[in-house]
């Protein structure tokens, strides 16, 4: 979503011909800086070189300051940001949260082997690395559930729009198909190494490749008015989602699924069925109330 290089940035620093990358550590801490307005050639302004401050209401405890150091990978043009994840998952060392945000995917990837248009400057392609303290082979649907709510909640609150959550990965708006979330795990020596939560959310009207039979693509500047979406401070939305994905996936690792199926529940279109997750105990001290409703 944010946290990119310009595209004025000189050919000189990229130093591969597919992807530049940079890499900074992230403290998402104070304040986030003035409203960006956004446009075509620009859609997406870097965050990464600043401290940003997101101040998310703890449930019934006021507003807390949310305090995560994670390092950015930060791409002009990818294949997935899910593969790159896996990629820098491979070579380093250090286990702790990141993310990979591009401006645009080569081959982006939605549920069921489906391709996931990814134009340039006209989406937000994220990927949400968290190293769980145990074996999810059993719980992807459970972080899939968990990063839904953490989009709904993200956008209905910086757009304005009435996002729904549709099982068990997509987030639809008017009638069609915003965006959708790809979970999926790294195995090493037979255990779960870390889970990757892939977002992709169409926010720029463009010619999008659409599969036979997918759900007709939706995008926030055509569901806004137009000096809404004129306004619309990106960076702030990408760093509260990347806060929420996190936070949301926290009571995973907690196995907090009470909290996560009851807000999914609030998101869901009519009629839809929870999907099934198997109920692990949860342990005594229940996820911290780092998330808003």
């Amino acid at each position: 979503m944010t946290g990119l290089p310009s595209r004025d940035r000189k050919e000189a620093e990229v130093c591969n011909p597919l992807v530049t990358a940079q890499k900074r550590s992230l403290r998402v801490a104070a304040r986030i800086g003035p409203t960006r307005h956004l446009s075509r050639d620009k859609a997406l302004e870097p965050f990464c070189d600043t401290i940003i401050d997101v101040a998310i209401p703890n449930v019934g405890h006021g507003r807390a300051r949310a305090k995560i150091a994670m390092d950015a990978v930060q791409l002009d043009m990818v294949d997935s940001t899910n593969d790159e994840a896996k990629r820098q998952i491979l070579r380093r060392d250090i286990r702790k949260p990141f993310y990979v945000l591009a401006r645009e995917q080569s081959a982006g990837r939605g549920s069921r082997g489906r391709a996931w248009s990814s134009p340039a400057n006209v989406g937000v392609y994220l990927s949400v690395v968290e190293f769980p303290n145990h074996s999810p082979a059993d719980s992807t649907t459970a972080y899939t559930l968990a990063a839904g709510v953490a989009c709904a909640e993200t956008l209905r609150k910086s757009t304005g729009c009435s996002v729904q959550l549709k099982p068990v990965n997509d987030l639809l708006l008017c009638g069609g198909k915003l965006g959708g979330i790809l979970t999926e795990t790294v195995v090493q020596r037979g255990a779960v190494e870390a889970v990757i939560v892939g977002v992709g959310i169409n926010t720029h009207r463009a010619n999008r490749r659409v599969q036979l039979g997918a759900l007709t693509p939706v995008t926030l500047e055509g569901a806004m008015s137009t000096e809404r979406f004129a306004n619309l401070d990106l960076n702030s939305m990408v760093a509260t989602l990347i806060l929420k994905i996190h936070a949301w996936c926290k009571c995973v690792s907690m196995r907090d699924m009470d909290r996560i199926t009851r807000a999914w529940q609030d998101f869901a279109i009519d009629g839809a069925s929870l999907p099934m997750v198997r109920q692990v105990r949860k342990p005594r001290n229940a996820c911290s109330a780092e998330l808003s409703r």
